[in-house]
Formats: structure tokens, C-alpha cells, sequence
């Protein structure tokens, strides 16, 4: 029976991460920007999940997807720009990671959402520079 429930499992787990993943691209960022708070909570959720399913690549575009549309700005670093981070540490998307890492950041709300952004964000960075550094040579 135990092995019964075992593809149950991961099949429930499959579909939450497609809800999941269907939810962030139709919605809307002016909906989200009215309760981001919800928005955060379920892209945490689905963070969780990668992460525990051990398919962080699984998430990289999703939360990218959902840190656009959750930013008023290029400018501003949200709470989920350290999961993002994250998410392709443990995948090794080095590259994936230069794509928030690039804009420039004005607007921090919480201090440790800094923290964590620059903490997370020193890998994908540094590893994309040594290997250029390395071409030009």
C-alpha cells in the first residue's frame, strides 16, 4: 500500500506545480500588486516544492516570471529575488541568475532580502566573470 501512495504522490505534487506554474503566467501584475503579500506566499510555496521534489531548474523561469511581474520597477528587489537565486545555485543555471543580477537595485524594502540577494547572488556573478575572464585571456 505504501508503494501505492508513493505515485500519488508526486502525481498530486505534478499537479500543484503546474497549477502553480499556469497561475504565475495568466495573471496579472496590476492583481498581484494588490495583494502581494498572497502572490509571495504561493511563489514560496512553489519554491518549496522544487526544491523538495530536488527540481530546482524546474522553477527558475516561473519565478523569474513572477519577480517581473511583481516588481513596479526594474529597480526594485523583491523577496523573491533571493529564492530565484537560490533556485539556480541549486541548479547550476549560473547564467539564469545574471538576468535579475543585472538590473540595478534602488528599492529594498526588508534589509535581509538584501542580504540574501548579494549572499546568493556572489556565485552565479563571480562564476559567469571567471569564465569571461578566462575567454579574453
Amino acid at each position: 500500500e505504501a508503494y501505492s501512495s508513493d505515485p500519488v504522490c508526486r502525481e498530486q505534487d505534478g499537479d500543484f506545480l503546474l497549477s502553480i506554474l499556469e497561475f504565475i503566467n495568466s495573471c496579472s501584475a496590476e492583481q498581484i500588486r494588490l495583494a502581494p503579500e498572497k502572490f509571495i506566499s504561493v511563489c514560496k510555496s512553489f519554491k518549496d516544492k522544487v526544491m523538495q521534489l530536488q527540481v530546482p531548474i524546474q522553477g527558475i523561469v516561473p519565478l523569474r516570471t513572477a519577480i517581473r511581474k511583481l516588481q513596479a520597477s526594474s529597480e526594485q528587489l523583491t523577496t523573491l529575488h533571493s529564492d530565484y537565486l537560490l533556485l539556480c545555485l541549486l541548479a547550476k543555471c549560473y547564467k539564469a541568475g545574471l538576468s535579475i543580477l543585472d538590473d540595478d537595485i534602488f528599492e529594498v524594502d526588508q534589509p535581509r532580502d538584501l542580504f540574501l540577494y548579494c549572499y546568493y547572488g556572489l556565485v552565479p556573478y563571480d562564476s559567469c566573470v571567471y569564465r569571461l575572464s578566462l575567454f579574453s585571456q
